[in-house]
């Protein structure tokens, strides 16, 4: 942790201009020229910091789609539907999504697949 602070302060305190870095470039851009910098041994300078911003840069920027299926939930699971198991609410949210697209239900067909699952037989 104590190198990672160091990198990071290592990399505020950057004179772009000796390392031909241009700070308005993509971010994909700008990182891989700083961590493609090494020092006089021929090691990465900040090889820590590589770790951080590679995880945090695939992050999502909002969280929209999961609070979509938390309301889709809160809508389908209701006092008098409290019980139902995971895989019943899994199911009726897939169901949903083949309503809203797929030209809705009207044109559905089931796959071999569906027809082989045990839910079908009796």
């Amino acid at each position: 942790m104590f190198e990672l602070d160091n990198e990071w302060r290592q990399h505020a305190l950057l004179d772009y201009t000796t390392h031909n870095i241009d700070v308005n470039s993509p971010a994909d851009v700008y990182w891989g020229k700083v961590f493609s910098l090494k020092n006089n041994m021929n090691i990465q300078i900040f090889s820590n910091l590589k770790i951080v911003i590679g995880i945090l840069i695939v992050l999502p920027f909002a969280n929209a789609s999961v609070e979509r299926v938390f309301s889709s939930l809160n809508l389908i699971k209701s006092d008098q539907r409290n019980k139902l198991e995971t895989s019943t609410l899994r199911s009726i949210l897939h169901s949903k999504d083949g309503v809203l697209s797929n030209e809705g239900i009207l044109k559905f067909e089931p796959t071999k697949e569906m027809y082989s699952n045990s839910i079908w037989k009796s």
